[in-house]
C-alpha cells in the first residue's frame, strides 16, 4: 500500500486543522507514514480501537508508545506521561513549538529519529531513576554514557566537547544543529552514525580522533561551512554520501 493509499484512510478535518483516524487503520500503518504526518498536520484526535490520545498527542491505546506529537502543538514544554514505555520514530519529528521534553523512568525505548527536527528543542531532562537513559545538560545519552543520542537543535551551546565515557555517536545526535560551531570528539569514540552531522550548517572544521573506525551514511552531508577534516588512516568504512552538499570543504 502506498502513501497516498494510507493517508487516503484518514478523515480530514482542515478547517479544524486536525484529524481523525479511521477506525480501519492499524498501528503497521500508521508506523509506514508517521513521518509524512508531522509535516502536515497539527493536531490529532482518534476514533479508532488500536489509538489513544492524551491532549492531542497520540498513543497505542495501552498509552505505553507515544506515537505522534503535533508539530503546532500550543505545549512547549512537555513531560511524557509515566505510563509510556516507547517514543517511536519521528514522534516529536518538526515540532517548531517545543522547547524542552521530560523523560520519565518508565520510558525504555527511543526511536532514533524520535525528536528530527524540532527547531526549538533546548533540553531533553530524563528522571534520574530511568535504567536506559540519562542526560547531561540537556543532552540525551543512553543510561552508561557510552551513547550519545541527541543533542537537541537549539541548544544554547555553540562549542561542545563530547565526554571522554562516549564510544558511539549515534544516528541523527547532531543533525541539523545549526547553532554548533566546532565539536571536539574524544579519542573514546569508535564510530560515528548515520546522519549523525547533517546540515550542521555552521559547522567549520573538525578533527576526527584515531579511534574512530566508521563513519555512517550522510553523516556530514549538508554542513555547507565545513571547510577542513581531517580523517585518520585507522577508518576502515565510510558510508554513502557522508561529505555530500559540503560545498565549501576545502581538504579532507
Amino acid at each position: 500500500m502506498d502513501d497516498s493509499q494510507q493517508i487516503a484512510k484518514l478523515y480530514l478535518n482542515t478547517s479544524a486543522n486536525s484529524i481523525i483516524l479511521a477506525k480501519i487503520i492499524t498501528i503497521e500503518d500508521f508506523n509506514q507514514f508517521s513521518q509524512y504526518l508531522s509535516s502536515i498536520f497539527n493536531y490529532l484526535n482518534t476514533n479508532n480501537s488500536q489509538f489513544g490520545s492524551i491532549d492531542r498527542v497520540l498513543f497505542t491505546n495501552d498509552y505505553k508508545t507515544l506515537l505522534f506529537f503535533p508539530r503546532k502543538h500550543h505545549i512547549s514544554h512537555y513531560t511524557i506521561p509515566t505510563t509510556t514505555t516507547s517514543v517511536g520514530n519521528f514522534a516529536f519529528s518538526q515540532c517548531f513549538t517545543l522547547q524542552s521534553i521530560t523523560i520519565p523512568s518508565s520510558v525504555t525505548s527511543i526511536g532514533d529519529t524520535a525528536f528530527f527536527r524540532c527547531s526549538k528543542l533546548r533540553s531533553i531532562n530524563v528522571d534520574s531513576n530511568n535504567s536506559q537513559y540519562t542526560s547531561i545538560d540537556g543532552i540525551l545519552f543512553t543510561k552508561d554514557c557510552k551513547t550519545l543520542l541527541c543533542f537537541p537543535r537549539d541548544h544554547p551551546l555553540s562549542n561542545y566537547n563530547i565526554p571522554v565515557a562516549v564510544t558511539s555517536i549515534g544516528n541523527f545526535a547532531f543533525s541539523h544543529c545549526s547553532n554548533l560551531q566546532s565539536i571536539t570528539i574524544p579519542t573514546s569514540v569508535t564510530s560515528i552514525g548515520d546522519f549523525a552531522f547533517t546540515y550542521c550548517s555552521n559547522l567549520q572544521s573538525i578533527i576526527i580522533p584515531t579511534s574512530v573506525t566508521s563513519i555512517g551514511n550522510y553523516a556530514f552531508s549538508g554542513c555547507s561551512n565545513l571547510q577542513f577534516i581531517t580523517i585518520p588512516t585507522t577508518v576502515t568504512s565510510i558510508g554513502d554520501s557522508a561529505f555530500s552538499f559540503c560545498s565549501k570543504l576545502q581538504s579532507i
